[in-house]
């Protein structure tokens, strides 16, 4: 149900009429009754040719709803006395009337096979219910006949002629061996609303193609296609048909994109068989190159199609296994694409700003920020197009010195591209009060440890020389 048809080739052979319907009685206004108290009547049929017989149309109706068994039945033919004898071909089947006076077909469980000669169509009552008071009427034409030459016949415990040249109403149902060419009766298929004409090929025959039709088949578990055509009648014909069914597959993949090197794509499908006929196609973009193809880490180009011109690879359904691993690696160049940068110096702390370059390509962004210890400090993503073509990102006031570098990837799904820039960031120099006091109170401290010492000295020089002065007095 998750697939579309895309293209459809039919086949007609034996296009015949399915039927013909041959009328012997059409006209007439009195009837006759079929109850417990008549068993049957029957008319005599003129088979001119072989035929195969469908079925037959008799004009009547009930009056009351019956529970007893009714039969319609063919009879053999008593060439003596012109009445039905005990030969039966086909089986009979039940007939059908309703309480309206019309045409009712009585169809046969099987098309029964009579060759040219005489033979009678008949209505059995004969298993009719004592107390079943509803009746069977059976038009017949007892004024002007087209047939003023067949027997009718009624049925009451034995046969015997009830008129001849007064015939039943009735119609004969065919099976026909006319070959018809689909041409000669506009014959068509109808897809989607748009009828498509048969063409002949051949006696009784016809084909058709079509393609690039892309219906789809979701929620549904048949698919009906029409035949129409201008004759009258129905048609029988043997078909036979191929389709072109596609289906979507998603596959995981990835594109390596770098600095130095054409950018490598790598797909790995899940590939199965989903029916007999079943093949892989992938459409790639015309950049793409040096395309292999593996299946269960073994290199299989010799078993695809690789198509560079066309821009496709096919994968045969000889080439898949069940089960098997698959991956498509191709290389690709870099798509060229540009920047806006206005300035490349920054203090920490200030804002990092700058513009794809019009025209900008349709796709997605990605802005990367490395740091001087190669850390990842930012990742913003756009999708384009989009209300702005910028990106920014706020240096934190503890951004430490250095060179940082931004990478802008471009990527779409079938081509990508990278640009890096340079920025240098300058931490700038501040103030530490606490530091300034911290050597301030040290500064301090060593000059009165000084100055403590220094008249300390003096003292004990002083000191000194006392002594020295009191020893010589």
């Amino acid at each position: 149900m998750r697939w579309n048809i895309t293209e459809l080739e039919v086949n007609f052979t034996d296009i015949k009429k399915s039927q013909e319907i041959i009328s012997i009685e059409e006209g007439g206004s009195s009837f006759k009754d079929v109850s417990k108290s008549k068993e049957g009547y029957g008319v005599q049929l003129n088979i001119t040719e072989n035929m195969a017989l469908l079925g037959v149309y008799i004009y009547g109706y009930i009056q009351q709803v019956p529970f007893s068994p009714v039969y319609v039945q063919i009879n053999g033919y008593d060439q003596i006395n012109n009445w039905p004898n005990s030969t039966i071909y086909g089986n009979p089947i039940p007939i059908n009337l309703s309480l309206t006076p019309n045409w009712y077909m009585q169809k046969f469980s099987e098309p029964i096979f009579l060759p040219k000669g005489y033979y009678y169509l008949v209505v059995n009552g004969s298993e009719y219910n004592p107390s079943d008071n509803s009746k069977h009427i059976w038009f017949l034409n007892e004024d002007n006949s087209n047939y003023t030459s067949l027997y009718t016949s009624r049925l009451d415990g034995t046969w015997a002629i009830e008129s001849q040249g007064q015939p039943f109403r009735h119609k004969l149902v065919l099976s026909s061996d006319q070959s018809i060419n689909p041409e000669s009766i506009n014959m068509s298929l109808r897809i989607n609303n748009h009828f498509y004409n048969i063409s002949d090929s051949g006696i009784g025959r016809g084909q058709l193609e079509v393609s690039n039709i892309n219906l789809p088949l979701t929620n549904q578990t048949d698919f009906i296609l029409p035949i129409s055509h201008n004759s009258s009648m129905d048609l029988l014909f043997n078909l036979s048909y191929s389709l072109k069914l596609d289906n979507f597959m998603q596959s995981p993949g990835y594109a390596h994109i770098s600095e130095n090197n054409d950018i490598i794509w790598t797909i790995n499908p899940e590939i199965n068989n989903a029916l007999d006929k079943y093949s892989v196609s992938y459409n790639f973009s015309s950049k793409w190159s040096n395309i292999n193809v593996l299946k269960d880490n073994i290199n299989i180009n010799g078993d695809v199609e690789i198509n560079y011109g066309a821009k496709y690879l096919f994968i045969p359904n000889t080439a898949i296994t069940e089960g098997a691993s698959w991956e498509i690696t191709a290389t690709s160049p870099k798509t060229s694409f540009g920047i806006d940068v206005p300035r490349t110096e920054f203090i920490s702390g200030q804002e990092i700003k700058f513009f794809i370059s019009e025209p900008s390509l349709d796709g997605n962004y990605t802005f990367l920020l490395i740091d001087p210890f190669d850390d990842e400090l930012n990742r913003s993503i756009k999708i384009f197009p989009t209300s702005s073509n910028s990106f920014t990102f706020a240096l934190p006031s503890s951004a430490i010195d250095g060179y940082y570098i931004a990478y802008v990837y471009w990527f779409n799904g079938t081509d990508g591209g990278l640009i890096t820039q340079f920025f240098t960031v300058i931490r700038p120099f501040t103030i530490d009060w606490t530091m300034v006091l911290i050597i301030s109170l040290l500064i301090g401290m060593g000059l009165a440890i000084t100055i403590s010492s220094v008249v300390m000295v003096k003292k004990s020089k002083n000191w000194a020389r006392a002594e020295k002065n009191c020893f010589w007095n």
